[in-house]
C-alpha cells in the first residue's frame, strides 16, 4: 500500500512479491487501525483546520474601536470602512469586523453560523512554533513526569472511536495529534493516492491487478501467528477498496478552488457524502508565519485569507447540498497569534493569544469572550482569557456527545463554557 500515485512495479508480478509489498504497507506505519467494526453513519462530526505558522488574528477579527490597534499598526491596520461588518445577523457586533478577504465567512456570520472566540490561548504562553504546536496537539500545557507523549486526538480515538475510519488526517503528516495511541487514524496526502503500487506499463488495468491481489491474499495459507498477518492484509485491502469507492462515487455541483486546502476539504465532503462514519477530520495549511511584508487589505496575508475563505465556503456549500451541514462543526485554529505591533519589515512577530473560528449549521454565531481593551493592545502581545481546551471540550461534549474530561486531564485556571452550541 502506498500514498503516492502510480509508483512502478518493475519486477515480476510474483505471489511472493505481492505479499511482500502488501504486508510491508499494511503493517507500516499503521496507516489503518487494526480494530474491527463498522463506523456509525449519519453522526455529527468535527473538522479541524490548522493554520500553521501562527495566524495574525488581530487582522482576521479586527478590533475596530481600539485606538491602540491602529497606533501599533500604522501600515497593517485594517480600517473600519475596509472591514466586513459583523453588525448583522442574529448576533450583531459593532466592535469587530472581518478582514475584507472573508466574503464567505462574512455571509456565514450574517446567517448566524460563524462564531469568533477572542483571546484564546493557554497558561504561560510559549512563542516557539514547535513547543506551542505540541501543546495544542497534546492538549496539555505540561507533560507530567514519566508520562507517555500522546496527542489528544489519539486519546479520543482510543477511548471513543476505535473504528478504522473514525479519524482521518488529510495533508497533515503523522503529527503529534495522532501519536501515542493504541489505534491509529487514517493519515493521507490525498484520498485518491491510497492503493497498491501498479505496473506503469499497464496502469489502466487496475481491475485485473486488484483481482490478482485479492486472489493472492485469499489463497495464502498462513500458519501460527501469520494467520493474523493474513487478516491484517485482508482488512487493509478492504479499506483501500472502500476509500477508492468513495472517490469514484463522489458527485457534487460545487467547484472547489485548485488549492491544497480546498482539495483537502473536498475530500472531507467526499467521505461525508459516502457516510462512512468519520467523526474527526484534521486538515492543515501553512504560510501564516508572516514576519515580513504581511500586507493589510492586500498582500501576503490577504492571499492566505482568500484561500481559507473560499475553501471553507466551498465545503459549506457541499455539505449543505447533501444535508450534512447541521452535522458539522469546523474549528479553525493556529498555534499562536502575532504581536500587537508591526515590525520594521512590515510584518508581525510571534505572539500568544489568538482568535479561533467555529462554524457549522448548528453553531450559535457571534463574538465570544471579552473584547480587547486598550490595555491589552498596549502590551507586546495580548493576554489569554479563554483556554483552547475549553473550546475543544465544548465541541466534544455538546456536538460529538462524549465526555471530554479524560482527554484533557490537566487542570487549568480558565475553564469556561462559552455556549457555542445548543
Amino acid at each position: 500500500m502506498t500514498n503516492s500515485n502510480d509508483s512502478g512495479l518493475t519486477g515480476a508480478t510474483t505471489r511472493r512479491g505481492f505479499l511482500g509489498a502488501a504486508l510491508g504497507a499494511a503493517l507500516a506505519p499503521r496507516a489503518l487501525a487494526s480494530f474491527p467494526g463498522a463506523p456509525a453513519a449519519g453522526e455529527k462530526f468535527l473538522v479541524i483546520v490548522n493554520l500553521r505558522g501562527g495566524c495574525d488574528g488581530l487582522n482576521l477579527a479586527i478590533p475596530m474601536r481600539r485606538v491602540n490597534y491602529y497606533r501599533r499598526r500604522p501600515s497593517l491596520g485594517i480600517l473600519p470602512g475596509q472591514a466586513i461588518s459583523l453588525n448583522t445577523g442574529p448576533a450583531p457586533n459593532d466592535e469587530y469586523g472581518l478582514h475584507p478577504s472573508f466574503l464567505r465567512l462574512g455571509q456565514l456570520y450574517a446567517d448566524g453560523q460563524l462564531a469568533l472566540a477572542n483571546l484564546v490561548g493557554y497558561p504561560q504562553p510559549d512563542l516557539s512554533h514547535a513547543e506551542s504546536t505540541e501543546i495544542w496537539a497534546r492538549g496539555l500545557r505540561t507533560l507530567p513526569a514519566n508520562a507517555r507523549e500522546s496527542g489528544w486526538i489519539a486519546r479520543y480515538k482510543d477511548r471513543y472511536a476505535r473504528e478504522e475510519l473514525s479519524v482521518v488526517g488529510l495533508g497533515t503528516g503523522r503529527t503529534l495529534d495522532f501519536q501515542g495511541g493504541e489505534s491509529s487514524p487514517l493519515v493521507l496526502g490525498q484520498l485518491g493516492s491510497l492503493g497498491f503500487a501498479q505496473d506503469p506499463r499497464y496502469g489502466t488495468n487496475s481491475r485485473f491487478r486488484n483481482q490478482v491481489i485479492r486472489d493472492v491474499i485469499a489463497n495464502y495459507q498462513p500458519a501460527g501467528a501469520t494467520v493474523d498477518v493474513k487478516a491484517a492484509l485482508e482488512q487493509a485491502y478492504g479499506q483501500i477498496e472502500r476509500v477508492n469507492q468513495v472517490v469514484q462515487n463522489y458527485r457534487s455541483t460545487v467547484t472547489y478552488p485548485q488549492t491544497g486546502l480546498a482539495q483537502r476539504l473536498r475530500e472531507v465532503a467526499m467521505l461525508t457524502q459516502a457516510d462512512v462514519g468519520v467523526r474527526v477530520y484534521y486538515a492543515a495549511t501553512g504560510g501564516y508565519d508572516t514576519h515580513a511584508n504581511q500586507g493589510g487589505v492586500q498582500g501576503q496575508q490577504a492571499g492566505l485569507f482568500v484561500t481559507l475563505d473560499r475553501a471553507l465556503g466551498a465545503l459549506a456549500d457541499d455539505l449543505k447540498a447533501v444535508g450534512a451541514w447541521n452535522r458539522c462543526v469546523v474549528a479553525v485554529i493556529s498555534e499562536f497569534g502575532r504581536r500587537n505591533d508591526e515590525n520594521g519589515s512590515l510584518g508581525t512577530d510571534h505572539g500568544s493569544s489568538n482568535v479561533v473560528l467555529v462554524l457549522g449549521g448548528l453553531v450559535r454565531g457571534g463574538v465570544y469572550g471579552r473584547p480587547h481593551t486598550e490595555d491589552d493592545l498596549d502590551l507586546a502581545h495580548t493576554p489569554y482569557e479563554i483556554d483552547f481546551r475549553s473550546i475543544y471540550k465544548e465541541i466534544l461534549g455538546k456536538h460529538l456527545g462524549v465526555d471530554p474530561d479524560p482527554l484533557f486531564p490537566e487542570a487549568y485556571p480558565r475553564n469556561a463554557t462559552l455556549g457555542l452550541l445548543p
